[in-house]
């Protein structure tokens, strides 16, 4: 593992001062090529403060609490380091400053993810993706119990973690390839994430293999002859006839089943020259505005 490049460097704006001659002492926290500043509680005249040595120069309380505190910054880093095996110089920051809890964990990241996929479905009026996800983390979560964790840091996630995960999908599990294959996906997200925001210095799972899936590419669909053979074969339950009537409606109008079974009568209109059509927003393509047809057959 590659050690990070780490250093922090004091410094003051001496064009700001304040009523008393004083300048607040501000740190620039640089690791692998990437900084960051923040402010610390500590201030001092300009004319004290060493630049190139990055110090208060003046044998005073002030001096010995800010070597203390770059002293703690330094241990901050080495005791991530230690934990995390890689270190960003925003979770650092967090850190010093005690205001935001970083997401070292699987389960945490996964939390916060599920969280965002909720508020996503919620704008588009479908419960579909967060169902999905959630099943996806249950899957996640179940396998963590079955070997004796609750959770685990994100450092600690290898390319073994995810093939053993894999193997346990298809074989514990019984799922088919394709949602397996969702399934680690899902694991590999929650992975990409954490590099994402600078918590992992790369994805364990990157170069991972699916498993491939056969896909039936069979378009089924009615010739003229079988739609001609349905409108002329009698039928003497009425269910019988008002299910021949449903398909025939979806044939005719290209609406998908899911839409004939929100289809209400405000959804049908009439235009200038007395032409019915349906007006109405596709599920499956929630913002693209639908118009089709309209048979009077079936007023």
């Amino acid at each position: 593992m590659n050690r990070s490049t780490f250093r922090l460097m004091p410094y003051i704006n001496r064009a700001k001062t304040r009523a008393d001659g004083t300048t607040a002492i501000l740190l620039r926290i640089a690791i692998d090529g990437k900084k960051t500043v923040m402010t610390t509680d500590f201030s001092c005249r300009p004319e004290l403060w060493d630049a190139k040595q990055g110090k208060i120069i003046s044998p005073t309380k002030d001096a010995n609490a800010f070597r203390e505190f770059i002293k703690k910054a330094e241990q901050t880093y080495q005791m991530l380091l230690n934990e995390q095996g890689v270190v960003s110089a925003e979770l650092l920051k967090s850190h010093l400053n005690g205001t935001i809890h970083p997401i070292g964990t699987l389960m945490e990241m996964a939390a916060e993810e599920l969280e965002r996929v909720k508020v996503k479905s919620a704008c588009t009026t479908s419960n579909g993706s967060i169902k999905l996800a959630k099943f996806k983390n249950k899957c996640l979560k179940e396998y963590l119990m079955s070997i004796g964790r609750e959770d685990m840091f994100l450092a600690d996630v290898t390319l073994q973690f995810g093939k053993d995960y894999h193997i346990y999908l298809r074989q514990k599990k019984h799922l088919c390839p394709a949602t397996a294959n969702d399934c680690l996906a899902w694991l590999s997200r929650l992975v990409f994430l954490a590099v994402d925001k600078e918590i992992l210095r790369s994805n364990p799972l990157e170069d991972i293999e699916y498993e491939k899936v056969k896909r039936n590419v069979e378009i089924r669909y009615l010739t003229r002859e079988q739609v001609k053979m349905l409108l002329a074969h009698p039928l003497q339950q009425r269910q019988m006839e008002l299910a021949r009537h449903m398909l025939l409606f979806t044939v005719f109008t290209g609406l998908a089943y899911v839409d004939l079974t929100r289809l209400r009568p405000e959804h049908i209109q009439t235009d200038a020259k007395g032409r019915r059509f349906i007006r109405d927003s596709r599920h499956a393509f929630r913002f693209i505005s639908h118009c089709v047809s309209y048979d009077t057959l079936f007023i």
